[in-house]
């Protein structure tokens, strides 16, 4: 039987309402992971090749989906470093996602991340994808919270604010080298914390 057309409008916006309500908690799920402080977290040493090969394998399904190549690159030599793991995966998690959403409407759609140890004290990692950059204007506000180049309702602004958080909070630096041809991050991280 057909349903009459109020309960059909009815279903439609108790759903319109349910998609809100999911947008709206996981905003507020990232605001609280902005502004909450690690010093309740124990930093603990960890393998940097696992850190980055899990985050690989939790964005996998999207990337095929996106149609986009992904290729690792790590020294054949285990790296530990000291950091909140569940931390440092967000950051690669929140980049790779980034770097797949920027080059959907390119032909060629790759993601390499390159691993390399620093005078055995910093580890590099740089992470560049298939775009041609980001103009200078944006690069101003790219960390900036709440600041996204995405159309609405596609993001909130928050992934790379918390990514230099992250980062910062290690005693690390993030950046985009602007002398390479494609879009490329770079990020510096001390393998052991300060005392």
């Amino acid at each position: 039987a057909n349903e009459q057309p109020d309960i059909k409008l009815g279903k439609e916006i108790v759903k319109e309402v349910a998609d809100a309500l999911v947008k709206i908690s996981t905003i507020i799920k990232a605001l609280l992971n902005f502004t909450r402080q690690p010093f309740h977290q124990v930093f603990s040493y960890v393998s940097l090749n696992k850190i980055i090969e899990d985050s690989v394998t939790l964005c996998k399904i999207g990337l095929k989906k996106n149609g986009v190549a992904i290729d690792v690159i790590l020294p054949p030599k285990l790296i530990e470093i000291e950091c909140l793991p569940e931390q440092m995966s967000q950051v690669f998690v929140n980049l790779i996602k980034n770097a797949s959403d920027a080059i959907q409407h390119l032909k060629e759609k790759w993601i390499k991340i390159n691993v390399s140890e620093i005078a055995n004290e910093h580890v590099e990692i740089r992470l560049f994808d298939s775009g041609h950059g980001i103009p200078l204007d944006v690069q101003k506000l790219l960390f900036e919270p709440l600041f996204t180049t995405k159309e609405i309702g596609k993001g909130t602004g928050l992934g790379l604010s918390i990514v230099l958080k992250i980062i910062e909070q290690h005693g690390g630096t993030i950046k985009l080298d602007n002398q390479h041809p494609n879009t490329c991050f770079v990020i510096l991280l001390p393998k052991k914390q300060k005392e």
